[in-house]
């Protein structure tokens, strides 16, 4: 698994979604119940710099990652005047950072024992702009085909790191059930907490 080249594309294909929305869409509703559109994208690049400093440093304030702080990164502009270029420079920043040798396999220590890779971080960072690349297109009304390896390895990956603790931290909502003849982004969001098609979507651009 490639994953710098993952993440690569996973930024490409939810930059072309923000730069896609229209001004209006951005304090419409999205699919995060609490959260606008431009505060899912706000969260959304607060989530990704937090994953990519724990992995190459300097070191979090553990409090960066307690619940409540995690929730205000919603509350907090980070999308400026132009949101798509905001993504693009994240992106790149975040593509340069698991590109460097050995970043994959760098452990960061971690409370009670809980030492994690710089490869379980990379895949944080993909999971969360996959799975809010489609809130922002949701809300936004805007068509999303996001590439079929990062939906495979975001799937993977959520289906070990979501489950009864995170959902209890109110991270994620209820797995909602979906057919058996699913695909795989729909399994996904699903297991995520999230119905596709959204019922509130507008009609995709």
């Amino acid at each position: 698994m490639d994953l710098p080249t993952l993440l690569e594309r996973a930024f490409r294909t939810t930059a072309d979604v923000v730069a896609a929305i229209e001004p209006a869409a951005w304090n419409g509703p999205s699919p995060c119940q609490r959260w606008s559109v431009r505060q899912v994208g706000n969260h959304m690049l607060g989530m990704v710099g937090l994953a990519t400093q724990a992995a190459t440093g300097p070191a979090l304030d553990p409090a960066d990652s307690q619940p409540d702080r995690l929730e205000h990164l919603a509350h907090t502009e980070r999308l400026g005047a132009d949101p798509a270029a905001t993504v693009r420079a994240l992106g790149d920043r975040c593509v340069t950072a698991f590109s460097e040798p050995g970043i994959l396999d760098r452990v960061t220590p971690g409370k009670g024992g809980a030492d994690t890779p710089g490869s379980v971080h990379a895949l944080m960072c993909l999971n969360e702009v996959l799975t809010h690349g489609w809130d922002l297109a949701s809300g936004g009304g805007i068509a999303y085909a996001p590439d079929a390896e990062v939906v495979a390895a975001a799937q993977k990956f959520a289906a070990v790191l979501v489950g009864p603790e995170a959902r209890a931290l109110g991270m994620f909502g209820p797995p909602v059930e979906v057919g058996a003849d699913a695909d795989l982004l729909t399994a996904h969001l699903g297991h995520v907490g999230r119905r596709s098609p959204w019922p509130g979507a507008q009609a995709a651009a």
